[in-house]
């Protein structure tokens, strides 16, 4: 490969007096200050030396006639040669596809392969990236492995980090295996999901985990009626006639009693488990155990901070419980308050 050596305007200073070199030209958009051009076939070629350091230079070599993408159009690079095929490729350029990559062999430990450099506020990041197509699009980060790319079914692997700015009615930002999605964000109900491989379970292992919210609920399934909708705060109970389903609890001292729908005056679940497509799921979350606002009834006496509280005959509302025999196996918890305006009692839900 041939290389053109091309000085233009220096201004050399002898011993070690500083060498500057300048080109003034006001040229437009369209008329090049300085060009390089190769009279045969392969790349144009500017080097960077110093004579304390000869075997080491800089090299930028470019091939505007290379497009079929074999080779790069431009490369950066360096080492004691001056051909780009044989230098350290630090950037490389593809016109073919208008790729970038980024390939230094020998940076610091702390940068590793790849390093961004800012004085960065929130609002000016130090990476953009940017989809050009429709709203549903996603932005994406894709990482691979040269070396096993393909898994036995020849398909390629990968791990995708992906978010897009457009309908809040789907998923948001997702990290994803091979095209399956293994943690994902939804904005409109700002839940996040995590999956595993359908052979092995999802777990998160941490030192301390801090839940915004009160109780610890399950989903269930709890039957309604037009007369009478599950409604947050109302008392459930097992549901004899549907496996794994509950009833809006309607009987005084109910032993089947199970927990107290969640959500009443503002006070949601911190934890709600449930398991799709299988008998331990719903649209309900009962709250099992923690702090939750109950419907109640003064039925058998105006309750009181303190008081155990039990199902009544009035569906869905809790009394106190004042028979100890008959309270066995049927207390939904101890009651916090006395009743607000609207009858609510905040209880500490705790079955016996």
């Amino acid at each position: 490969m041939k290389t053109i050596s091309i000085l233009i305007l220096s201004v050399i200073c002898v011993g070690m007096h500083a060498q500057q070199s300048m080109i003034e030209h006001n040229a437009s958009i369209d008329d090049a200050t300085l060009q390089l051009h190769e009279a045969s076939d392969g790349p144009s070629i500017l080097t960077f030396s110093n004579d304390q350091f000869a075997n080491n230079r800089f090299i930028i070599s470019a091939d505007p006639s290379n497009t079929a993408g074999t080779n790069a159009s431009m490369v950066f690079g360096w080492g004691n040669t001056t051909n780009p095929s044989s230098a350290a490729r630090i950037l490389t350029l593809d016109g073919a596809t208008n790729g970038v990559a980024i390939d230094p062999t020998n940076m610091a430990d702390q940068v590793g392969k790849l390093g961004v450099y800012s004085d960065s506020s929130p609002d000016l990041p130090q990476l953009t990236l940017v989809e050009t197509g429709t709203v549903t699009d996603f932005t994406r980060f894709r990482f691979l492995n040269e070396n096993n790319l393909f898994d036995a079914n020849n398909e390629l692997q990968h791990w995708t980090i992906a978010a897009r700015i457009g309908d809040p009615n789907d998923y948001r930002f997702l990290v994803a295996l091979n095209g399956d999605s293994r943690m994902r964000y939804l904005e409109n109900t700002g839940e996040w999901e995590f999956f595993s491989d359908p052979s092995l379970n999802s777990r998160i292992i941490v030192d301390e985990i801090e839940l915004n919210g009160s109780d610890f609920a399950e989903k269930f399934e709890v039957e309604s009626t037009v007369d009478l909708v599950a409604t947050p705060g109302f008392v459930v109970t097992i549901n004899p006639d549907k496996a794994g389903a509950l009833k809006i609890a309607d009987q005084a001292y109910d032993k089947k009693v199970v927990g107290i729908i969640s959500g009443a005056n503002g006070i949601n679940p911190g934890m709600l488990m449930g398991q799709d497509g299988t008998i331990a799921n719903g649209d309900y979350p009962v709250a099992l155990s923690g702090r939750v606002y109950v419907a109640s009834t003064d039925i058998n006496g105006k309750i009181q901070p303190g008081d155990m509280l039990t199902t009544s005959e009035i569906a869905g509302h809790a009394m106190k419980a004042t028979k100890k025999k008959q309270s066995y196996g049927s207390v939904i918890g101890k009651a916090m308050t006395s009743p607000d305006e609207n009858g609510f009692v905040l209880v500490l839900v705790n079955l016996q």
